[in-house]
């Protein structure tokens, strides 16, 4: 009498066949609009991100400043290929969108040895030097906000709502599409108003 009978094995294609069948006709985890197998996927409920960067000046901008207004926060370092070019764009980021606050947030390393090292003189001389219409803070090492957020690409941008909530973060940028088109989805989103 053989192991399996050709029933058994019948059924048993059938029942996978089947399973496979309702695997791929159930929504994908975060698309069909919020759904997911087991119900409405609820938003988390989002506290306004709360945190200080010190500027090469020796003040500090905090988060309680930017409210009222969009607020994108461009994450880069000294080093970075992109940084001309993403300092360029990100001041096409700031003329388009006049109503915001932009902020170039530099995530350099605090320690003099590390190639990324860059002193409060030196930011300081750079940025005069790029006649920058926007801020320049620092995240030393990344620890005040980039790290929170798990952010671990740079570039990358955060986009905050009026409140001060995070509506958005994006990892990297496309060197091939304009900063000012990337973003403008995730700024309209953070304020549907404008």
């Amino acid at each position: 009498m053989p192991l399996f009978s050709k029933n058994r094995i019948l059924s048993t294609f059938c029942i996978a066949l089947s399973l496979a069948v309702t695997m791929c006709a159930a929504p994908v985890f975060g698309q069909g609009g919020g759904k997911t197998p087991t119900g409405i996927q609820k938003e988390e409920k989002r506290e306004p991100l709360e945190f200080t960067f010190p500027t090469p000046d020796g003040t500090q901008v905090k988060a309680a400043e930017l409210r009222g207004k969009v607020t994108v926060l461009f994450f880069t370092a000294k080093g970075m290929p992109l940084l001309r070019e993403s300092v360029r764009q990100l001041r096409g980021v700031a003329e388009r969108n006049p109503r915001i606050n932009v902020l170039l947030v530099m995530t350099n390393s605090q320690r003099a040895k590390d190639q990324s090292y860059l002193s409060d003189a030196e930011l300081k001389e750079w940025r005069d030097t790029q006649s920058l219409p926007i801020p320049v803070v620092r995240d030393p090492n990344g620890d005040i906000l980039f790290r929170r957020l798990g952010m671990t690409v740079l570039p990358s941008a955060v986009v905050l709502t009026k409140d001060g909530k995070l509506a958005a973060a994006r990892e990297g940028i496309d060197p091939n599409v304009k900063l000012a088109d990337q973003l403008r989805p995730e700024i309209e989103k953070a304020d549907p108003d404008r």
